[in-house]
C-alpha cells in the first residue's frame, strides 16, 4: 500500500492532546455525607490502580483516537498498486528520423501526429511506461514511470532529427527492459521494418502521416578546383523513386543530366564529374 501525501501524519500530535485532556477532566463534585464506611474499599481500589490501568473504561476516548486514526488515514488517500492487463507496463517507441518531419495537409508534421497519439496513450492507459527515441541512435528518455506529467513533459520535448536512422536499434534497446507491450509511432519504411519484431515486444505499429510522392534537392556543392558538383535529394514518399537531376546554368541552358533512384524516407546524392560554367550560378531541377 502506498499514501498520496504524508503531512496528515502531522495531525498524530493531536491523539496525546486528547489523553491529556482526560487526565485533566474533573471526576466528580465533592459531597458531604454521614459516613463513608461503605466507600472506603472502593476508594482504596481506585488509589491502588496504575496510570494505565486509569484508563481502561475510558471507552469514549478509545473512541475519539480511533476516529482521530480514520480521518488521517483518510487525508493520506492511500492506494494499492496492481498490475493486471490493462495496468501493464509499456514501453512508447518513437521515430525521430529525418522523414518524421514530412508535413501533412493540415500542416502538422508525422512527428507531431506521433506525439499527439503518444500523449493520448498515456492519458487512458494506466501502469508504467518507457518512453524510447528512435532517431541516429535510440535513446531512453523515461524507464518505467507513472507520473504522467513527466511522461507528457518527455513526449512534448521529442524533437526530429535531420539524420537517417533505424529502428532496429531502438528495438534491441527495448528488447533489455522488461515490458509487457509496446507502441511503435512511425511511418514509410519504419512500419516494414517495425513490422519484423513488433510479435516479439507484443507491440502495436502506428503508421502516421498521410501517403505522400514527394522529392525534394536538399542541396548542391560545387567545387572550383575539381569542377565537380556534388547533389543531396530525400524521398519523402512511400514508395522506391525513380528521377532525373538536371543542371541548368545561369543562362537557363542544360548543364547536365543523370539519372538518380532514391528508397523510401532515404536520403542520397549524386555526383557531377567535370562539370565546367561561367556562370554566376547553377541550378537543380528533379524529374
Amino acid at each position: 500500500m502506498s499514501f498520496t501525501s504524508l503531512w496528515p501524519l502531522a495531525f498524530l500530535a493531536a491523539i496525546p492532546i486528547v489523553i491529556i485532556l482526560y487526565i485533566l477532566k474533573p471526576r466528580g463534585k465533592d459531597l458531604t455525607v454521614s459516613s463513608n464506611l461503605l466507600w472506603q474499599r472502593l476508594f482504596k481500589n481506585r488509589q491502588s490502580r496504575t496510570f494505565f490501568e486509569k484508563f481502561l473504561h475510558e471507552i469514549l476516548m478509545y473512541l475519539q483516537i480511533v476516529i482521530m486514526l480514520l480521518l488521517i488515514l483518510a487525508l493520506m488517500a492511500p492506494f494499492v498498486m496492481m498490475r493486471s492487463k490493462t495496468g501493464a507496463s509499456t514501453v512508447l517507441i518513437i521515430d525521430t528520423t529525418l522523414s518524421m518531419q514530412h508535413k501533412n495537409a493540415d500542416g502538422k508534421t508525422r512527428l507531431d501526429e506521433a506525439k499527439e497519439e503518444a500523449l493520448e496513450y498515456v492519458a487512458s492507459a494506466g501502469g508504467e511506461i518507457s518512453v524510447i527515441t528512435a532517431g541516429k541512435e535510440a535513446r531512453i528518455l523515461l524507464a518505467n514511470s507513472t507520473d504522467r506529467n513527466r511522461l507528457r513533459e518527455a513526449i512534448g520535448m521529442i524533437a526530429a532529427e535531420d539524420q537517417e536512422g533505424s529502428i532496429t536499434e531502438a528495438y534491441h534497446l527495448a528488447s533489455t527492459m522488461e515490458n509487457d507491450s509496446a507502441v511503435i509511432f512511425t511511418d514509410g519504411e519504419g512500419v516494414a521494418v517495425a513490422a519484423e519484431f513488433a510479435e516479439n515486444l507484443h507491440a502495436d505499429v502506428l503508421d502516421v502521416g498521410e501517403a505522400v510522392s514527394n522529392l525534394s534537392l536538399d542541396y548542391l556543392s560545387y567545387s572550383e578546383t575539381n569542377h565537380d558538383l556534388s547533389v543531396r535529394f530525400t524521398n519523402y514518399s512511400d514508395e522506391q523513386a525513380a528521377f532525373d537531376i538536371t543542371i541548368y546554368d545561369a543562362d537557363g541552358q542544360i548543364a547536365a543530366v543523370k539519372s538518380a533512384e532514391a528508397a523510401p524516407g532515404k536520403s542520397g546524392s549524386a555526383l557531377f564529374s567535370d562539370l565546367h560554367t561561367e556562370g554566376a550560378y547553377l541550378r537543380g531541377e528533379l524529374s
